[in-house]
């Protein structure tokens, strides 16, 4: 049985019945990261969460579709690195960029390295799954960027 809570329960729903694929969140703010897992694990979504890039395993985790969200209050260089490393190794994983935030440098940045998304903080809970929902039903071939602020 599955249960849903929340607004974006209608915007899951839609999709439950695909192979769950994992989303990957690294945020450094403890009590964010928190939140975020469970608004997403409430949405119905599996997440593997980490407090930097540096504590993620060395393994073929990437090999498996899914989703990589990544959290930065200022500087987002190590998002554009592991973007860019994922991409060189043929692991192509959406990746939304959650910044503290707008800097219109960055951002192109992250267009140009390949994110999913680039949403600025308060980010509204329907923008982030409605998010996650294309990112996991997008093509790994060919990412597309999106600009997204908070509505």
């Amino acid at each position: 049985m599955v249960v849903l809570i929340g607004r974006g329960a209608a915007i899951v729903a839609s999709w439950i019945g695909m192979t769950r694929q994992p989303i990957y969140l690294i945020e450094r703010d403890d009590v964010v990261r928190d939140s975020l897992k469970v608004l997403l694990e409430s949405n119905g979504l599996e997440v593997e969460d980490f407090k930097t890039i540096a504590q993620m395993p060395c393994d073929d985790r990437f090999s498996r579709a899914g989703c990589l969200v990544l959290g930065f209050h200022r500087d987002i260089s190590e998002g554009l690195a592991l973007t860019g490393a994922l991409n060189e190794s043929g692991r192509i994983l959406p990746v939304i960029f959650i910044v503290g935030r707008d800097d219109a440098a960055a951002k192109a940045a992250a267009i140009r390295a390949g994110a999913f998304a680039y949403l600025e903080r308060p980010v509204k809970e329907s923008t982030l799954i409605y998010a996650i929902k294309n990112a996991l039903q997008s093509p790994r071939r060919a990412p597309r960027a999106v600009e997204t602020t908070a509505l």
